[in-house]
C-alpha cells in the first residue's frame, strides 16, 4: 500500500539565513491574517444584504489576488509561489475543519489571527522544481526553494526515498532551531503475520506499559528537577529584559528536548509491538475528558484544583494518545489490526474467575478474594484488555489469532515481568 512518510531534519544555514527565514514568515503571517479578514468580512457583508456570487472568497479566489500582488510588490514577487500559496492553502482547511465541526455538532473553533509566535511553518503547496537535492558521497541534502536561503541537512545513515516521491515540504522554526519535514510517498509491504495476539494496559501513576504476556515497557521519567531549577530562575528574571528571554530559551529548549526523547522512545516501542503481534488490544482512553480542568467558573469555582492539576500533568506526561497514534497508523502500514475496548471494569476484574471487585483496584498487586489468584494489577488488566480485544476482533471477521497469556495466579508482584527490548 501507498503511504506517506514524513522525514524530519534539523537544517542549518548562516546567521543571515536564520534573519531571513523569520522576515518570510512576518509576511506570510500577514498574508494569513489579511486572507482571514478577507473571508470574515465577505460572509458579514453577505448576512447584511449582499450579492452572494461577489462575496464569494475562497482559496482560488484568493490565490488570483496573489497574482496581482506577486506582480506589485517586490517581495513577493521574490519568493516562489508555491511557498505563498502554501500559506493560502493552509488557511483554507482551517476552514474545511471549521464547517466539517459544524456539520458533526462539535465547537466550531472559528479560525484566529496569527501572532508571530504562533505562526512558525512555511509550506509549499507543490513541490519546486529542484527544490531537494541529495549528495549521498556527503551524506547530505540541500534545500532550495527561491526567496529563502539554502538549506543545509544531514542525513547520516538516513536513506531517502527518489526525489521524484516527494509531495510535501514544511520548514519549521523551533526555538533557535530550523526543521526541515520531507513527506514522501512510499510503497509499504504489509509484514510476516507471527498469529499472536496482546493486550496493553497503561496505568496512571506506574511509568510503565505491561503486557498480557508478562512484559513490561518501562517509560523515560522526565527531568522535573532540571526544569523546576530553570523555573525558578525565570521568576527571578526581570520582564523584559535579555536575561530574562535568555532563561525563557532554555526552558523552550528542555522543553523540546523533553518531547523529542519522548517521541523517539514510543518510536522504538511501537515498532517493536508491530513486529511481533498482528492484533493490538489497549483501553479507548478519553485523554481530553480524564485531564479536563476542575478550576470551574467564577460561580461554580472547582475543588483540589492544584490536586487535579498535578494529575492531569502526570497522565500527560504518560504518552498514552502518541502511543495509540503511532501503533494506529504503523498497524495499518504493516497489515496489522488495533483494536480500542471499553476500559470499565478492565483492572477490578479478576482475569482467572472473572469476579469484578467493588472498590477501585488502587494498589500495584491485584488479589481475588473469590478465587484466590495474585498478581500484578497492571497484568491482570492487561489479560482483560487483550481477550475483549480479540472478542471485538472475532466479531469484525478476525479468526485464528493465537493470544499471548501468562495467567497471573501465583504471581506476587510485577518485578517477575521480563522487560520488553527496544
Amino acid at each position: 500500500m501507498e503511504a506517506h512518510v514524513v522525514y524530519q531534519f534539523r537544517a542549518y544555514t548562516d546567521r543571515r539565513g536564520y534573519a531571513r527565514i523569520d522576515e518570510v514568515l512576518a509576511q506570510h503571517r500577514d498574508l494569513y491574517n489579511a486572507a482571514l479578514l478577507e473571508r470574515k468580512w465577505a460572509w458579514e457583508w453577505q448576512e447584511k444584504g449582499g450579492d452572494p456570487a461577489k462575496a464569494r472568497v475562497d482559496y482560488f479566489s484568493q490565490s488570483k489576488e496573489l497574482t496581482a500582488l506577486r506582480a506589485e510588490d517586490n517581495n513577493w514577487s521574490g519568493q516562489n509561489r508555491r511557498l505563498a500559496t502554501g500559506t493560502l492553502w493552509r488557511l483554507d482547511l482551517a476552514f474545511q475543519a471549521f464547517f466539517r465541526r459544524i456539520a458533526e455538532g462539535g465547537a466550531p473553533g472559528y479560525p484566529r489571527l496569527k501572532a508571530l509566535s504562533r505562526f512558525r511553518t512555511l509550506e509549499t503547496r507543490g513541490i519546486p522544481p529542484g527544490a531537494l537535492a541529495v549528495r549521498p558521497e556527503r551524506r547530505t541534502a540541500i534545500v532550495r526553494i527561491k526567496g529563502l536561503p539554502s538549506l543545509t541537512i544531514e542525513l547520516k545513515d538516513r536513506v531517502l526515498p527518489p526525489t521524484s516521491q516527494l509531495k510535501t515540504l514544511r520548514i519549521t522554526r523551533k526555538g533557535r532551531q530550523c526543521l526541515v519535514s520531507l513527506g514522501f510517498a512510499e510503497q509499504r509491504e504489509p509484514l510476516q503475520p507471527t498469529g499472536a495476539a496482546v493486550g496493553l494496559d497503561m496505568r496512571l501513576g506506574v511509568a510503565r506499559v505491561v503486557t498480557s504476556d508478562r512484559k513490561f515497557w518501562e517509560r523515560r521519567e522526565p527531568d522535573t528537577k532540571k526544569k523546576k531549577r530553570l523555573q525558578r530562575r525565570l521568576s527571578r528574571a526581570r520582564k523584559g529584559s535579555r536575561c530574562r528571554a535568555k532563561k525563557v530559551r532554555a526552558l523552550a529548549n528542555l522543553a523540546y528536548r523533553e518531547q523529542v526523547s519522548d517521541r523517539n522512545a514510543v518510536h522504538r516501542f511501537t515498532t517493536q509491538m508491530v513486529r511481533r503481534y498482528d492484533l493490538i488490544a489497549l483501553e479507548d482512553l478519553d485523554i481530553k475528558e480524564m485531564t479536563r480542568s476542575a478550576r470551574g467558573t467564577a460561580e461554580e469555582p472547582g475543588t483540589l484544583v492544584a490536586f487535579a492539576a498535578d494529575l492531569n500533568r502526570r497522565a500527560l506526561e504518560q504518552t498514552w494518545g502518541e502511543i495509540r497514534r503511532q501503533l494506529t497508523y504503523k498497524a495499518e502500514w504493516a497489515g496489522k489490526q488495533v483494536v480500542a475496548v471499553d476500559p470499565a471494569d478492565t483492572s477490578r476484574t479478576c482475569s482467572s474467575c472473572g469476579t469484578v471487585r467493588l472498590i477501585p483496584q488502587i494498589s500495584t498487586t491485584f488479589r481475588c478474594r473469590f478465587c484466590g489468584a495474585r498478581g500484578s494489577a497492571s497484568h491482570n488488566a492487561a489479560v482483560n484488555i487483550l481477550r475483549l480485544g480479540l472478542r471485538t476482533a472475532g466479531e469484525g471477521g478476525s479468526q485464528g489469532l493465537q493470544p499471548a497469556l501468562d495467567t497471573p495466579q501465583d504471581v506476587a508482584s510485577i518485578g517477575a515481568m521480563v522487560p520488553m527490548r527496544v
